[in-house]
């Protein structure tokens, strides 16, 4: 039992993952080219750049904005009709957005088209649908069949969040391989040929969990789903929790938004690359960067915490977080991305492991300083933090990044994200948090939560 739900879940979750990795991929690949085809002939390209951020801006708000409100309405659903009817949605809906961005990139159809497959995968409730979808799976399962024996003998938190470890696995899996498979696709067949295999993955995906993963009973005590406005109105009692100046967790918070401002607000990153590097280049960037992250939150934070228990090694894990994210974007600023014949960059990626590896330790960290008695609504109110700076950070970012590709200074938009990670050093150096009392295996067992926020 143990094996077929862990490997069913693993399946869809990775073919999900990756399939959405690839549009978020070939989706800005394919803006940037076609604007760079109005600038045929022209002194200067920056303009049409410009352009372009302003389109991907417009796209990320389209799909993100209800992809937050119904992905907070999900757990609901997932509780009174089972997980398996919000996963079984999000596959839909993903199939029904890449193939309406197919279309756009194949027939060269304006605007509209793409910001209606945005739409389509937002009002599924996009990647966090399904990502709170096999939460709720994972939570639900029978102990039996989620818990491996080594994970009772660890303590009830290892055996409750045994679970999440396929979930996990199958993020930092998707974000090591998709990327540089998409660049290469997109580079050899085309993006439209490319949007249409990943309409056809997340069909795939679809029948995987109608016939591959096991049923879970619906709970009848939960009645009916909470409306999306009362699981939001639950969010913000955790965000008063965590930002009322009085709380001890007051600058951990703001430092942890800080944080998430690069880490969701650098996707402008992808256009800048795409300038002077070819898409299995950008591709290769990506997963690349995603395999350093993988290696530092499922090897280096757990390696840390065993070779020097305790509360300073998260502390100082945090630190190291921003530090390193703003070495990368001043990097990304400096170096330009053709230098050493484009492999200057690469070497800055190694960077992305130990700001991985910080996640967990800095999650733990605002959990401790609250309490494991408000445990819950801490997590519930660090989700409601990262769904509004995913939401408010990629807009103004890529806005920043349009005028400055206009004015010809593209690099200089990752400034920005130096001063976000400065101010995060800044606030965890000089403001470190109170402490409370945190259980011995809390901290591990919010690895896998913070893996897959990663």
């Amino acid at each position: 039992a143990h094996t077929m739900v862990q490997r069913s879940l693993l399946f869809v979750t990775t073919l999900f993952f990756a399939t959405c990795i690839v549009i978020a991929t070939v989706v800005p690949l394919e803006v940037v080219a076609r604007e760079k085809k109005r600038c045929d002939g022209a002194d200067s390209d920056d303009p049409c750049a410009s352009r372009a951020a302003k389109l991907l801006v417009a796209y990320g708000l389209i799909q993100g904005v209800p992809q937050t409100l119904v992905g907070a309405w999900l757990g609901g659903v997932a509780d009174a009709r089972g997980p398996r009817l919000p996963m079984a949605v999000a596959c839909v809906g993903g199939a029904a957005s890449a193939a309406a961005a197919a279309a756009y990139a194949w027939f060269e159809l304006p605007f509209a088209a793409l910001a209606a497959s945005g739409a389509l995968f937002g009002l599924a409730g996009g990647y966090f649908g399904l990502l709170t979808a096999a939460y709720a799976y994972a939570a639900r399962a029978p102990a039996a069949a989620a818990v491996e024996p080594s994970d009772s003998a660890r303590g009830p938190e290892a055996a409750a969040t045994a679970g999440f470890r396929p979930i996990a696995v199958s993020l930092f899996g998707a974000f090591a391989a998709a990327p540089v498979a998409a660049g290469v696709a997109a580079a050899r067949f085309g993006s439209a040929a490319t949007l249409a295999a990943a309409a056809a993955a997340f069909l795939v995906s679809l029948a995987a969990v109608a016939f591959l993963v096991p049923p879970v009973a619906a709970k009848p005590a939960a009645g009916a789903p909470r409306g999306a406005l009362a699981s939001l109105r639950d969010a913000g009692r955790g965000v008063a929790l965590l930002l009322s100046p009085s709380s001890p967790a007051f600058a951990l918070s703001v430092a942890w938004g800080l944080i998430m401002c690069n880490a969701t607000g650098g996707g402008f990153v992808v256009q800048y690359l795409a300038r002077t590097m070819s898409k299995g280049e950008v591709g290769l960037y990506a997963s690349i960067l995603g395999a350093m992250a993988a290696a530092g939150a499922l090897i280096g934070e757990p390696l840390a915490t065993r070779l020097a228990p305790g509360r300073d090694v998260n502390l100082a894990l945090a630190r190291c977080g921003p530090f390193c994210s703003g070495l990368l974007a001043l990097g990304l600023a400096l170096v330009p991305p053709r230098a050493l014949g484009g492999k200057a960059l690469f070497c800055l990626l190694p960077l992305a492991a130990p700001l991985a590896a910080a996640n967990p330790a800095h999650r733990a960290l605002v959990v401790e300083a609250i309490g494991e008695s408000d445990a819950g609504k801490v997590l519930g109110g660090l989700g409601a933090v990262e769904s509004l700076v995913g939401l408010v950070a990629p807009a103004l970012l890529g806005a920043a990044y349009a005028a400055l590709a206009r004015a010809g200074r593209p690099a200089a938009a990752n400034y920005p994200l130096v001063a976000t990670a400065a101010a995060a050093f800044a606030l965890l150096v000089f403001a470190p948090p109170r402490r409370k009392k945190l259980g011995g295996t809390l901290s591990e067992a919010l690895l896998a939560t913070d893996a897959i926020s990663c």
